[in-house]
């Protein structure tokens, strides 16, 4: 949260902090899993210790375990944060993707479930505002609980 907090203006305080589902390490688990796949494979079936043997089997290992970092630092830097003020939605660490939208223009919440999102609790939020304004909380816990809190920060 170091964005949002650097960014606090006078009087604004934070009134919720939304939380990335544990869904979101799917991808990151599956994608090192295949890289482990790659290299067990390559160890397996290269008993010559052939230099092509390693390419084919290496560069996937390689660009399985890059995309993993790539998406475990996007998690770790995504920040979504209500204040008293307004709406953000922060992510990257190069590139940087920054939504923010004031409580006053907010005009709908609304969340959005796949049918395994509601079996295991998680889901998007979307917050629209005047004109084409939006801002997405994806793939947060417990989506309704936020929302429900989020109405009583546009009420007041």
């Amino acid at each position: 949260m170091s964005y949002v907090i650097g960014t606090l203006s006078k009087d604004e305080q934070i009134k919720e902090v939304a939380h990335l589902h544990w869904i979101n390490y799917i991808t990151v688990i599956l994608c090192l899993a295949l890289a482990i796949l790659c290299i067990a494979l390559c160890f397996k079936y290269n008993p010559n210790n052939n230099q092509f043997i390693y390419v084919i089997f290496g560069a996937p290992a390689f660009v399985f375990t890059l995309s993993s970092l790539i998406f475990l630092l996007r998690i770790f830097t995504t920040e979504m944060v209500v204040t008293n003020k307004r709406v953000v939605c922060r992510t990257g660490v190069i590139s940087v993707h920054t939504e923010e939208l004031k409580i006053g223009r907010i005009e709908s919440v609304e969340i959005k479930q796949s049918i395994l999102g509601r079996i295991l609790g998680y889901g998007s939020l979307w917050f629209s505002g005047t004109g084409t304004s939006k801002v997405v909380f994806p793939n947060i816990t417990d989506p309704r609980g936020i929302k429900s809190r989020m109405e009583d920060v546009i009420l007041d």
